[in-house]
């Protein structure tokens, strides 16, 4: 059934479509970079999140030091730097600094 939902035509990825579809039906979060699934997860109640938020909540909760939080979101975007841009980057930094 979720599957089949997923698979309907338009909007994010089929992938990106199943993901949400799982997140809502479990009451799940979904963490992702790409801009549909989140206005698809926004316009239907499931928690979303940015990729690179998952290190800050690894921080807050005390599962990762700030160091390796930064050495990680810098490796991230050196690996892929479209979609983790230079500014995102300094945007996470930013938030790091402020736990």
């Amino acid at each position: 059934e979720q599957i089949t939902e997923a698979s309907v035509r338009g909007g994010p990825s089929r992938q990106d479509r199943l993901c949400f579809v799982v997140a809502r039906d479990n009451n799940g979060a979904v963490w992702s970079n790409d801009q549909k699934l989140h206005r698809l997860c926004g316009a239907n109640n499931v928690a979303v999140f940015w990729g690179l938020e998952m290190l800050l909540v690894l921080v807050r909760e005390n599962h990762l030091t700030k160091a390796r939080a930064a050495q990680a979101g810098q490796r991230i975007h050196q690996v892929d730097p479209h979609y983790i841009t230079a500014g995102i980057l300094e945007e996470f930094q930013r938030k790091l600094a402020d736990l």
